[in-house]
């Protein structure tokens, strides 16, 4: 049993070692509305997010950014403590679509 709460252990240390989006300069940080589909229907909450201010991909529809989200869990008492869970390089990445509108998508 502590075998594997140590295999566990490393496994998460060794996942947040380097942040894969180190090298994209995020902005500042901002609130947004977060839209969720949980038990058949649609769930409204302010999230905390950083997003890059270029995209890194773009197709015929629509235009992909690289984003940080803060956690829930971070609390106030994360953010005095410096705690690694009020830090953005621990944070969880995502990656933002945008519809392009209309008159440029030709439609």
């Amino acid at each position: 049993r502590e075998l594997w709460r140590r295999a566990a252990r490393m496994a998460r240390e060794q996942l947040f070692a380097t942040d894969p989006l180190q090298h994209v300069e995020l902005g500042e940080p901002e609130h947004v509305v977060r839209r969720r589909w949980i038990n058949d229907r649609w769930v409204e909450d302010i999230a905390e997010i950083r997003m890059s201010k270029t995209p890194f991909a773009e197709g015929s529809l629509r235009i992909c950014y690289h984003a940080k989200k803060m956690s829930s869990r971070c609390t106030l008492r994360h953010r005095q403590q410096n705690s690694k869970h009020a830090q953005w390089a621990y944070q969880r990445n995502y990656v933002l679509k945008v519809y392009k509108s209309t008159s440029v998508r030709g439609g």
